[in-house]
């Protein structure tokens, strides 16, 4: 009769060859058999047949042999007439196998399992003491179980406590940072510049007040040193320092007055400073007529000297303006004649000089005024600071007599020149000025 594996206990069940339904003696669970006509032949656990015939055939099978290695394994004869229980024998072998099979993971639920089997089959093989194992390992997985619960409610609940103290906190310190910013610096700087005024260094305070850009009343603490600024600047400025010395229309709107000229300082010596003027102040060729021309017969050094100095400073200016020597530097390139030496109040640098003090192509852009723009400068596509940049003239001549040096707009030093009576390009003239 062969032997059929309970689906739901595991244990085994002997059913007649034309059954095709069985009801277990263990659970009492009602299932189909394999087809009547043959038994099953699965080797897995789950549908064993153990009929002495397969037995034999098996001898070497380790799971076999996994079984025989145990105590008290018999394998009885269905026709055999010594086994009385042999019924119950095979059900509690599957349910001790089944038991087994459930052990030896991390899931506390297989061993349950695997205890309510064995506490059924107690007094059976080493049943107890297997029963024994799975409790203290299912206490050990609780346990285990547990800590991993109560770290995760105190990670959540201290996380929880972050957000509560931190939200408050982030924005107690954003706020701390806002006033520290927008309140306290400027504050402290404002009375920096009020103790910088009262002890007479008027440069530092001018220079904070106008920084602060409207707190307080620091507008007009700066306008009320302006003038005395100018005069202590101009004395105590270092090489690369701007300067303000007289005034020009720069904005191109006359009913505001004249716009105080800003310079860089490009020379110090013990009593006077050599300027030139940050800005493209105006728009006048090299010369107004089309013939052999060099620095000392331009017409741009006569308008320089005659019309832009009486127009930009007062008669107490011009008094401090040095009447400079003012060389006939030859062109590098070229051997055009540049002409004689002059003596000048006003003049335009030389490729030399430009090349001296202006070491890059950024310090030698040069940004035309709006009223240089409205009066012809043309502007090219090279920015500096945020505006269009321009051409400007240089003293030097060029190629040949009809032609003078320039600096492009990108900021080069071009020795071949331009046509001298080109109408687009700034002028940024340059002095020395006693301290």
């Amino acid at each position: 009769m062969p032997n059929y594996y309970c689906e739901k206990c595991g244990s085994i069940n002997l059913v007649p060859p034309e059954a095709t339904h069985f009801t277990c003696k263990i659970c009492h669970t009602e299932q189909l058999t394999p087809a009547h006509t043959e038994s099953v032949e699965d080797t897995s656990l789950n549908n064993m047949v153990l009929e002495p015939e397969q037995v034999n055939k098996a001898n070497n099978d380790s799971l076999f042999n996994r079984f025989a290695s145990l105590e008290n394994v018999r394998v009885y004869d269905e026709n055999d007439a010594d086994n009385p229980k042999r019924d119950e024998t095979v059900s509690k072998e599957g349910i001790y196998y089944t038991a087994l099979s459930k052990m030896g993971g991390e899931d506390p639920e297989l061993y349950r399992e695997a205890l309510k089997m064995l506490q059924a089959l107690k007094g059976y093989k080493d049943a107890d003491d297997l029963a024994e194992e799975c409790s203290r390992e299912i206490e050990k997985l609780e346990a285990e179980e547990e800590a991993i619960i109560q770290r995760e409610a105190k990670r959540k609940k201290r996380r929880k406590l972050l957000l509560a103290i931190g939200i408050p906190a982030l924005f107690l310190v954003a706020a701390a940072i806002l006033y520290t910013i927008f309140i306290m610096v400027p504050q402290s700087r404002y009375n920096k510049a009020l103790a910088a005024a009262q002890s007479g260094d008027t440069v530092t305070a001018y220079e904070i007040f106008t920084d602060l850009k409207g707190y307080k009343d620091s507008l007009a603490q700066a306008k009320a040193l302006f003038e005395a600024y100018k005069t202590k600047k101009m004395q105590a400025a270092a090489v690369g320092d701007t300067v303000y010395f007289g005034t020009y229309e720069q904005d191109d709107k006359k009913a505001n007055g004249k716009e105080d000229i800003l310079w860089t300082v490009l020379e110090k010596t013990d009593d006077a400073v050599l300027l030139l003027s940050v800005y493209g102040l105006d728009c006048q060729p090299y010369h107004n007529k089309n013939e052999a021309v060099t620095w000392e017969t331009s017409s741009i050094r006569q308008w320089l000297n005659n019309d832009f100095l009486n127009e930009a400073f007062t008669s107490e200016q011009q008094a401090k303006i040095r009447t400079a020597d003012v060389p006939a530097h030859t062109n590098p390139d070229f051997e055009t004649s540049p002409g004689n030496n002059t003596k000048d109040k006003v003049f335009l640098l030389s490729t030399e000089e430009a090349e001296q003090y202006l070491r890059t192509d950024e310090q030698c852009r040069c940004i035309p005024t709006t009223y240089a723009i409205s009066h012809g400068v043309s502007c090219g596509t090279k920015k500096y600071a945020g505006h269009n940049t321009c051409t400007w003239f240089l003293r030097t001549p060029g190629l040949d007599a009809t032609m003078a040096g320039y600096v492009s707009s990108a900021g080069k030093i071009r020795h071949v020149g331009y046509s001298a009576t080109t109408v687009f390009v700034g002028v940024r003239p340059a002095i020395w000025v006693e301290k």
